[in-house]
């Protein structure tokens, strides 16, 4: 295979190959310093911190999906269109192959808890919130993207640490586990040049992620002093925006929920939120426009190239669709137990137009696929999807 750190200096991209991953992969990264970007510190600090090579671990679930713990939440890491600006500030973990079916199991199982965690919030009840995110302090971070790991393969029942807290474990102690391999080399690939590509795993343009930014803000909204100074009243400490919400629900706290709709006004969620998303999604507008008359322009090569970026795009679309009727479910839920509460109203209202929107572009994706497809056709031969 050919070896994608030697094409670094040439100013060329490698990426994850997420046909060679499997359900429980541990990705381990780093962000390389630069004194004229305050935003690569953080990195660097947690690194020299934890003593570690690495300062962020993520946890792989399926279909190109991995999962990361964002203070005391958890955010989706797509890493279709994510790619690798230096192959040696990443690192790939597999539990190594064994006779005994727990460890072939092991992953599997990990990968579907860190969906549990995914679907519920993610946190650990002995941070008090004003100290659970990574914007007060850049060691808890750390410990809080391993912990979500190590907790994952914890609950299935397979300790990596054996003993050891999974909230001691550090990135870089995923690298002295023996029950551990690295197979990162199997799984790199180069990135074509023409291969457009949404952030880079080793540069600081994963921080302005959708997915990054909706966690982050939720987290603000949790440690805000007006809902904090509100929860102080009851003794009340959620660790995450997910406990928060239950929170509000079960106990039909006004007060509260005027606050939190006050704190959503305040970062504009919801049109912030929706902005994001056309940004990212514009991409895909210009990508369409035209693509009839386009795809018979194409060599077979180049034909077979495009179909395979756009099945990825279908794959992120229908993993954010996904995502999104989950939380519409969600809050329709809790409408039911506290229907006039404004955040309730306020979340479902936006998620519901996000749903509305992956869906429209997910058909204008698929007509796209048809497109290529029948061009193939017409050309006697058939694309490669996956």
């Amino acid at each position: 295979m050919h070896d994608a750190r030697s094409d670094v200096h040439a100013g060329k991209l490698s990426a994850l190959d997420i046909t060679r991953l499997q359900p429980g992969d541990i990705l381990l990264s780093r962000i390389p310093m630069n004194l004229d970007n305050t935003s690569t510190w953080d990195s660097h600090l947690i690194q020299t911190m934890t003593r570690s090579r690495f300062s962020h671990a993520a946890l792989y679930i399926d279909n190109g999906l991995c999962i990361e713990a964002v203070g005391s939440g958890i955010a989706r890491l797509s890493l279709i269109k994510a790619g690798i600006r230096d192959s040696s500030n990443m690192r790939l973990l597999r539990v190594r192959k064994q006779n005994d079916g727990q460890y072939l199991s092991a992953g599997r199982k990990a990968a579907a808890y860190g969906q549990r965690y995914l679907q519920r919030g993610f946190c650990q009840s002995r941070l008090p919130c004003a100290k659970a995110t990574a914007f007060h302090d850049v060691r808890r971070a750390a410990v809080m993207n391993s912990g979500m790991v190590a907790s994952a393969y914890a609950d299935a029942e397979f300790q990596l640490f054996g003993e050891k807290s999974p909230y001691d474990v550090f990135p870089g102690d995923f690298l002295q586990c023996p029950q551990l391999e690295d197979v990162t080399e199997t799984a790199l690939a180069l990135l074509p040049n023409h291969t457009e590509i949404t952030f880079c795993l080793d540069d600081c343009g994963v921080f302005e992620r959708v997915q990054h930014w909706e966690v982050a803000t939720q987290l603000k909204i949790l440690c805000n002093f007006d809902v904090r100074r509100i929860l102080d009243i009851e003794a009340r400490r959620p660790s995450s925006f997910h406990e928060l919400e239950l929170l509000i629900a079960d106990k039909r706290w006004s007060a509260l929920d005027e606050a939190v709709n006050r704190g959503l006004m305040w970062y504009r969620y919801s049109n912030v939120y929706q902005q994001k998303l056309r940004n990212f999604l514009g991409n895909m507008e210009l990508e369409a426009s035209g693509i009839a008359r386009l795809s018979s322009l194409l060599s077979q090569h180049q034909l077979a190239s495009a179909a395979l970026l756009v099945n990825n795009d279908i794959h992120q679309l229908e993993t954010e669709r996904t995502h999104w009727q989950q939380q519409l479910n969600f809050y329709d839920e809790l409408r039911q137990k506290f229907p006039t509460a404004k955040t309730f109203v306020y979340l479902s209202a936006l998620y519901g137009k996000l749903l509305e929107t992956s869906v429209q572009w997910l058909k204008s994706k698929q007509q796209q696929e048809r497109f290529y497809s029948e061009e193939a056709r017409r050309r006697g031969f058939r694309l490669k999807t996956a």
